[in-house]
C-alpha cells in the first residue's frame, strides 16, 4: 500500500485511499481499515476512518439507517479524537449532525 502523497489536499488523499480500499474490496481482498490508517498522515486519520467505514458499510449492503454512519459524520469526523490504531475492531462513528442540528 502506497503512502499518502503530501502534495494532495486532505480531501484528495482520503478520496484516493477510499478508491484503493474499494478496488481491493471488489477484488476480494477485504482489506483491514487499520492498514489504511497506519500509512495515512495523523491529521487525516479520523476523517479517513469515517470515510472508509462508510465505504465498507456500503459495500456490505448496509444502509446508513442500520449503522448510524451518515455523510454528516464523515464531514465532521475531524472533530473526533484519533482512533486507536491497535484496535482489533473498529466501530462506526455516530453522527454529530442531523440535518441542521448538532448532536451533543
Amino acid at each position: 500500500m502506497a503512502n499518502a502523497d503530501p502534495s494532495l489536499s486532505m480531501a484528495e488523499r482520503i478520496d484516493a485511499a477510499c478508491d484503493r480500499f474499494e478496488a481491493d474490496w471488489k477484488a476480494g481482498k477485504k482489506p483491514p481499515i487499520a492498514d489504511f490508517l497506519a500509512v495515512a498522515p495523523q491529521s487525516d486519520r479520523a476523517e479517513l476512518r469515517a470515510a472508509l467505514l462508510a465505504v465498507e458499510l456500503e459495500l456490505q449492503g448496509k444502509s446508513t439507517a442500520e449503522t448510524s454512519v451518515t455523510q454528516s459524520s464523515v464531514r465532521t469526523a475531524r472533530r473526533l479524537p484519533a482512533p486507536d490504531e491497535t484496535a482489533a475492531h473498529l466501530e462506526p462513528v455516530p453522527p454529530t449532525l442531523i440535518g441542521r442540528f448538532e448532536v451533543r
